[in-house]
C-alpha cells in the first residue's frame, strides 16, 4: 500500500512519507528478527531420513518427542508455553499433509520435493524445542 499511487494520493506528502518510513522499519526489523533463525535452520534442509525409517516412523519420533516435552511439566524440566505447543502442534498437522501429498505425487521428481520439504520439516520440529 506504501507503493500504491492512489494510496499516496489519498495520504498526501507527509503521510505517504511516514507510511513508507514505517514499512521500511517494519521490514528492518523482519529481517534482522529472522535472519538468525534462517542461518540457524539453513543446515537442516541437508538432514535426509535414514533410508530403512519410513515417513509415518520419523512422525511418531517427533510426536513422541513433543508428547514427552508436554509430560516434562511434571517432572523437572520446564514446560513449553501454550503457545509454542500450538506452533509445535501445527508444525506436524503439516507435516501431515506434506506427507499425504507426497502419497498423492504423480511424478518422481514431485515425490522427491516432497520428500526434501517433510525431510526439513521434520528435522525443524526436532531441533526447535532445543531453542525454546
Amino acid at each position: 500500500m506504501s507503493l500504491d499511487a492512489a494510496t499516496r494520493a489519498e495520504l498526501g506528502k507527509p503521510l505517504s512519507k511516514a507510511l513508507s518510513q514505517q514499512v521500511n522499519n517494519l521490514l528492518d526489523l523482519t529481517r534482522s528478527h529472522f535472519a538468525d533463525t534462517f542461518r540457524r535452520l539453513a543446515p537442516l534442509h541437508d538432514i535426509e531420513m535414514a533410508p530403512s525409517q519410513t515417513r509415518a516412523q520419523a512422525l511418531g519420533q517427533v510426536e513422541t518427542l513433543l508428547r514427552d516435552t508436554r509430560a516434562a511439566a511434571q517432572h523437572d524440566f520446564v514446560p513449553l508455553v501454550p503457545e509454542d505447543d500450538a506452533v509445535f502442534t501445527h508444525m506436524l498437522r503439516s507435516i501431515e499433509k506434506l506427507t499425504r501429498a507426497h502419497g498423492q505425487a504423480t511424478s518422481d521428481s514431485y515425490r522427491a520435493c516432497y520428500q526434501r520439504e517433510i525431510n526439513y520439516h521434520l528435522a525443524m520440529i526436532t531441533v526447535s524445542p532445543s531453542y525454546t
